[in-house]
């Protein structure tokens, strides 16, 4: 048998689900308290950017085709993301079945594409870029 990491993100915290009108995305399968360490993740090194990295060091991002790349975008998100440790934290109190949402520019020197941010927070940046 293969023995989960410490933090290791495990099905009975979050999943990838297929949401009608969003595609697939991340949900949290149970509450989660403000400040509550949610995971760390692990992926392959590239240095490439795609839709499903988040980087490391300019130049240098890592590759999650399994979880952390479907991550919605929200101005106004509910978790961190340290890129250092690796981990998801989240920012405030998260329901069981709420989208994991983070903010892209937290991480991101450079987008694979640019879009029209649709989160309807009060602190939308309109175009994320």
């Amino acid at each position: 048998s293969i023995t989960p990491y410490k933090n290791e993100p495990m099905s009975s915290d979050v999943e990838v689900v297929n949401e009608r009108n969003i595609g697939k995305t991340l949900i949290a399968k149970r509450a989660y308290v403000s400040g509550e360490l949610m995971f760390e993740f692990r992926g392959q090194a590239t240095t490439k950017i795609t839709q499903w990295t988040l980087e490391v060091l300019e130049g240098l991002h890592i590759e999650d085709l399994h979880l952390v790349g479907f991550t919605a975008h929200s101005c106004d998100p509910n978790v961190s993301v340290d890129m250092r440790k690796m981990t998801f934290t989240a920012l405030r109190e998260i329901k069981k079945g709420e989208q994991i949402t983070m903010d892209y520019k937290q991480t991101e020197s450079k987008l694979y594409a640019g879009f029209k941010c649709n989160c309807k927070s009060l602190s939308c940046k309109g175009t994320i870029e």
